[in-house]
């Protein structure tokens, strides 16, 4: 079996099969803003997965010329009401004043539009180009809330073992042996499924973030 089979943490592999159900039940239709999408994306969310989707992508340093500059915190360039969907995945932990930056997506987001994003919890620090936080729940609902979301689902990627596993991948990722092992590494996941001890669950790698603009 192919090491490059195994270049995705745990955490990664969370996050696209949340965004492959989002997918799957038609979410990502009409304009799209994908804010950070300069960076590598998946292929789990784009035009051709999303086809009723028309993605705009801006990030603060844009790469291709289709995309826009655009920091998340002041986006006056952009009207009230535009977007139907705003994709801000592994964006917001390198935002300085994020509360800013999730009152301008609700401010751009039209009536009945979604914002989708995820932030880590228990994650190596990675500046793109600055790493500035972590976030807990009570904290995203706090910053949700005061930006005006009135609903918003709000889940764990995992809990104790799969940040232990995700630990574990990223310590031995390089190593010769790593085809042998991350096989093994699959079933710290499950774990978290079947040992419902309390303390546990107070681990995690980050936040999977649903949430919809009423009016």
């Amino acid at each position: 079996m192919e090491i490059s089979k195994y270049k995705k943490t745990f955490r990664r592999r969370i996050l696209e099969k949340k965004l492959k159900r989002l997918v799957r039940l038609g979410i990502f239709e009409g304009l799209i803003l994908d804010i950070g999408g300069s960076c590598k994306r998946d292929k789990v969310c784009n035009k051709k997965s999303c086809p009723k989707g028309i993605f705009i992508i801006g990030d603060i340093n844009p790469i291709e010329d289709n995309e826009i500059k655009l920091d998340v915190q002041n986006m006056s360039e952009i009207n009230d009401n535009v977007f139907s969907v705003i994709r801000a995945t592994e964006l917001f932990e390198h935002v300085e004043y994020p509360e800013k930056g999730l009152k301008e997506c609700y401010r751009v987001l039209n009536n009945g539009g979604r914002l989708v994003m995820s932030v880590p919890f228990i994650y190596p620090e990675h500046n793109a180009p600055v790493d500035y936080c972590r976030f807990t729940k009570s904290k995203i609902e706090k910053m949700l809330c005061d930006a005006g979301f009135f609903y918003y689902s709000v889940k764990p990627m995992g809990h104790f073992f799969t940040v232990l596993a995700d630990m574990l991948f990223i310590l031995f990722r390089s190593k010769w042996y790593t085809k042998f092992l991350i096989p093994l590494l699959d079933i710290l996941p499950f774990l978290d499924r079947y040992i419902k001890l309390r303390i546990l669950k107070n681990y995690t790698t980050g936040y999977f973030v649903v949430a919809r603009k009423w009016i």
